[in-house]
């Protein structure tokens, strides 16, 4: 045909991988920040039309799929055969999707005299194009979306390992994380701020694209529905809100996650059904969705009504402070402040906060007043979110970054928020790699940061400036790794801290070992086992890798694994006094394992 399809795909080969199809592998290592792919697009379709346009009288609500099977079918037979190759079910299911094309490829056929490009097309090959477009396309700069011969072949993962941008009209997929030779490459299909639970994500995902994910965010613990424990805190069944000590956390709750466990059997294309099981952080309480003290299908009523919330103030951005607050309220009240409607709605709530603060009428000194502390309390709500979800941080950069320069910007003395801009250093490497050194985000990140102590002369251009932010990093995470003893969530957060300055240099092998260390504390002995051989790896002669792999080893009950990790530990340090304790105390494991 003439055309290019790919402008850089040397680091990536598509491969037959059943049941998936086909995937796209990495043939080489990429860093973070590396683009892994980058692409033309096969056919573009955009997104706005003109309904009163006679040409699509009748169309009603299938224009979008008339578009996309217009573009197919003008396009050179080398793009339609590309498109044909892609993902499609079979046609004959009953989702909205497909059916909607079908009823769109007979309206076409139906009137080949109005669209004379269908001609000597089947109704099947127009419903395809459209089924495997809707299936397969990318969003593409502001009101197209576009369909791309290698990023469609991108797995879905709820936590993927690069970024798709459509800079300079090309479909670009940035690494995030270190990928390695052999692994698949991913992106996330519902973009990178999606907040929403794994049940919630898997609905959408079926919806949108015919597949149950079972990506490792959605098979694991569900950390964005939290809910307060039914035993440690339980509720009068006459009024199932939580105990105000609780939703206010007077107190410091004690909160259940849930684990979702496929049922067998069933109709493979259709969405998976799961049972949930519910187990308490602290008291380590298990029960099912029945035992959880109050009906269930209250969140989901909560969950329903923030969404649509959400669509409201995408139509008309004035949002009512009143409504907003009175949705945090009734999520908060029932569902405790780590659930995702909760940072849902103070997301929406931030945005407002900082817009009618930065407005040129001025507010009177009272409200605006008013509204700096609510601003500075729900940012603080959402960096505590963001580490007991464990989610991903682009989920919430944008505003959060944006509404501490905003403070910063009214006149809030840095000293006051010295928490929070040492947070924007934490955001500063990821959205400067991630947005690059010209974008807003970015700019927030560097002029907060430099509100610390010890940084207020920092040069991100400068020889050292990574090695100052690792090292910054690093003192936090150390900080609070030193307070877990008396807050174990302080645990929880060091290891945000060793991982971000990982991300900025992963090459110090001491920030492995700190990171296997904290994960082991907080029950992720597999990632202490990784961590531990990453460290290893870059340091061989450091006996402390070889203490973090064994008591990671033990923990999992590998006590073989453990006693040859000590081995090769003391053939470095033969009077190494942790490698020697742990050698007997393995030993006496071993010896209570055979009696």
């Amino acid at each position: 045909s003439g055309m290019v399809l790919r402008y850089k795909t040397d680091g990536v080969e598509i491969e037959d991988h059943p049941p998936y199809g086909r995937v796209l592998k990495a043939i080489q290592n990429f860093a973070p920040g590396e683009t892994v792919l980058c692409e033309e697009a096969l056919i573009c379709v955009s997104r706005q039309w003109d309904p009163d346009d006679p040409y699509y009288q009748g169309c009603g609500q299938l224009v979008p799929h008339v578009l996309v099977m217009k573009e197919v079918c003008t396009a050179p037979n080398g793009v339609q055969g590309h498109v044909l190759d892609m993902y499609c079910p079979d046609l004959d299911r009953h989702e909205t999707i497909i059916t909607q094309c079908r009823e769109a490829a007979i309206f076409v056929s139906n009137n080949v005299d109005r669209y004379d490009w269908a001609q000597g097309m089947t109704v099947q090959q127009l419903q395809q194009f459209a089924v495997a477009f809707n299936l397969n396309a990318h969003r593409f700069q502001n009101t197209t979306r576009a369909l791309f011969q290698f990023g469609s072949k991108l797995l879905h993962s709820c936590a993927p390992n690069t970024r798709y941008s459509s800079s300079e009209g090309f479909g670009r997929h940035i690494a995030t994380s270190p990928i390695k030779k052999g692994e698949w490459v991913t992106t996330n299909y519902l973009g990178p701020g999606h907040i929403q639970s794994t049940p919630r994500r898997r609905q959408l995902l079926f919806d949108t694209k015919l597949f149950t994910c079972m990506c490792p965010l959605c098979c694991g613990p569900d950390w964005h529905r939290q809910l307060p424990c039914p035993k440690c805190h339980p509720r009068n069944p006459k009024e199932p809100v939580l105990p105000r000590e609780v939703a206010l956390q007077v107190v410091t709750p004690s909160y259940s996650i849930c684990t979702y466990e496929a049922k067998e059997g069933g109709d493979d294309t259709l969405l998976k059904t799961f049972t949930g099981t519910w187990k308490c952080q602290k008291c380590w309480y298990s029960c099912s969705d029945a035992k959880m003290g109050f009906d269930l299908s209250m969140e989901t009523s909560l969950e329903n009504h923030v969404l649509a919330f959400d669509r409201a103030i995408d139509t008309n951005p004035c949002v009512p402070w009143d409504e907003a607050m009175r949705w945090f309220m009734a999520c908060l009240k029932m569902m405790g402040r780590r659930h995702w409607t909760v940072a849902k709605v103070t997301l929406i709530m931030c945005e407002f906060l900082e817009s009618n603060l930065l407005e040129p009428d001025e507010l009177e000194a009272e409200r605006k007043a008013y509204f700096m502390d609510e601003l500075e309390g729900h940012l603080t709500d959402l960096w505590k979110w963001f580490v007991d979800a464990r989610c991903s941080p682009a989920l919430y950069a944008t505003t959060f970054l944006s509404g501490c320069n905003a403070l910063l910007r009214l006149g809030v003395p840095a000293t006051k928020l010295a928490d929070m801009t040492l947070w924007c250093c934490w955001f500063y490497p990821l959205v400067r790699l991630v947005k690059g050194e010209d974008a807003e985000e970015t700019k927030a990140a560097l002029q907060a940061l430099r509100e610390l102590r010890g940084l207020k002369k920092f040069d991100p251009s400068a020889q050292d400036a990574n090695e100052v932010l690792r090292d910054t990093l690093k003192t936090h995470g150390n900080t609070l790794f030193a307070k877990g003893p008396e807050d174990s969530r302080a645990y929880i957060e060091s290891v945000v801290w060793y991982t971000q300055a990982i991300f900025v240099d992963p090459t110090q092998a001491p920030l492995w070992s700190n990171r296997a260390a904290a994960s082991l504390l907080i029950g992720n002995a597999q990632q202490a086992v990784e961590d531990a051989q990453q460290c290893i790896a870059l340091k061989p002669d450091w006996p402390k890798g070889y203490f973090r792999l064994a008591t990671a080893y033990k923990s999992l009950g590998r006590i073989t694994d453990a006693k040859a990790a000590v081995k090769d530990g003391l053939g470095l340090a033969r009077d190494d006094k942790a490698l020697t304790d742990l050698e007997k105390e393995l030993k006496g494991m071993q010896d209570k394992i055979k009696k």
